[in-house]
């Protein structure tokens, strides 16, 4: 027997689901969360529990970001990924993900079928990132270094705003 067969019977979880969405999400990766969510179908996966896992998940990345010694500690099977993603992903990234699961839990009995609300969820941690808010540390307007990768700048009143604008190309619209 299988640990994936074993799972199967008992309708647990694969917990390998979990990391392979997050290692998806970590490299942008469209076609890798589609795939796995497809080997959560096959396998015949309640997606409320598959989202409460994620959740659970995002929870402990949380964790280790936000507290530095909860790296320390007894190592469960999990802690070493966990980790690693915690070094993966920005705060703000695991903070939004956490926040979109949340609510895509609790939107999940509203729409047709689970699978379909779970990629959707999945499809907005994927579409949206969080805007870096200004380290105070750094100084005013000085943007995190705790960001992955850079973000571009923002304009900071409406005229920097109206200037960024009108220096971006424009389409022209024929009626």
């Amino acid at each position: 027997l299988k640990e994936s067969d074993v799972s199967t019977m008992l309708g647990t979880i694969d917990s390998g689901f979990v990391f392979d969405l997050l290692h998806g999400l970590a490299r942008q990766d469209g076609d890798a969360l589609l795939v796995c969510i497809q080997r959560a179908t096959e396998q015949a996966c309640e997606f409320s529990e598959l989202l409460g896992d994620l959740i659970s998940i995002l929870h402990r990345i949380a964790v280790v970001q936000v507290v530095p010694t909860a790296r320390e500690g007894a190592l469960d099977d999990d802690q070493e990924q966990i980790i690693a993603l915690a070094d993966t992903f920005s705060k703000e990234d695991i903070q939004l993900y956490y926040q979109i699961a949340i609510l895509g839990r609790r939107d999940l009995p509203l729409v047709p079928d689970s699978r379909s609300g779970f990629e959707m969820v999945m499809l907005r941690m994927l579409a949206f990132s969080p805007l870096a808010a200004p380290d105070q540390s750094n100084g005013p307007g000085v943007e995190s270094q705790d960001r992955k990768q850079p973000l571009p700048r923002l304009a900071k009143n409406p005229v920097e705003a109206s200037q960024q604008a009108s220096q971006q190309p424009h389409k022209n619209v024929s009626s």
